[in-house]
Order: C-alpha cells, then structure tokens, then sequence
C-alpha cells in the first residue's frame, strides 16, 4: 500500500507538486482531455492556419494559449492539427506546442483541435472539435 500526499514535500525543499502527480491522480476517468475555451482554428496564408488563444485540460494538465500563433501545414491533403505535451528527460510534461500531421493518428501525449482540407496552395476549410460543455450538478441529499 502506497500513502500519496500532494503537494509532497521532502522536508528540506519547498512542496512541489510534479506533472506527473496530476497526470496519475487526474486521469482521463477523473479529468478527460478537453478544450474549455479558444483554440479556433482558421485559415492562414498560404498552408499555415491560424490557431487563437484559448484554455484546455490535457492528461490533467491546464494549458493556455495566451497569442494567436500559425502552423504550417501539409498541401494537397487533409491536415489534422493537435495540442501537445512536451517531455523533459524525466518524462515530466514541461512544455507544450502544436502539431499537424495528415495521418489523423494522435500523437502521444495529445489532443485533436481541429481537421483542415488543404489543397496545393491554400487552406480550403476548417472543421473544429467541438468544446466540452461543463455543467455544474448539485445534488442534495436528505438524510432522515
């Protein structure tokens, strides 16, 4: 049996709570993967889309994108675009970037934002993923 205390604390330096204490305790049954806010995704110029500010949760992580930024991406195909963690030599999340790539596989460590069509020279259309709708429950509970 393990004991887990979080924030931990090895009583010489201050409590640091790691990545990887959020990705084992707010896993997908706990937290999924979703997009709460932004990430639009829209044509660029040429074969670049524009990817707006926005909130989301991966593998229990918070991720914002506080600027718009462009990715490349590829002509004549259909462009599958991804939020992604990126990993330190401990694989500890440390970072984040996107990724586009025309196989429509997740890539480790993911989430799917969006599917654009592109044809030789130009983003032809855009599909987004739809955000998750949080709802707040309240449940009250009569005891007699």
């Amino acid at each position: 049996m393990s004991k887990i205390l979080i924030p931990r604390s090895d009583s010489v330096s201050a409590k640091v709570i790691e990545p990887s204490d959020f990705e084992e305790l707010f896993s997908n049954d706990v937290i999924r993967d979703y997009v709460q806010s932004g990430f639009t995704v829209s044509a660029g110029s040429g074969l670049a889309v524009n990817i707006a500010t926005g909130k989301l949760r991966l593998k229990g992580l918070f991720v914002y994108h506080s600027a718009q930024s462009s990715l490349s991406v590829t002509a004549s195909n259909t462009n599958h675009i991804y939020a992604k963690l990126s990993r330190d030599g401990n694989s500890e999340a440390e970072s984040w970037t996107f990724e586009a790539n025309t196989t429509g596989n997740a890539p480790s460590d993911s989430i799917k934002i969006a599917t654009c069509v592109v044809s030789g020279s130009a983003v032809t259309s855009v599909d987004q993923v739809h955000q998750l709708m949080l709802v707040q429950v309240v449940v009250k509970i009569h005891i007699h």
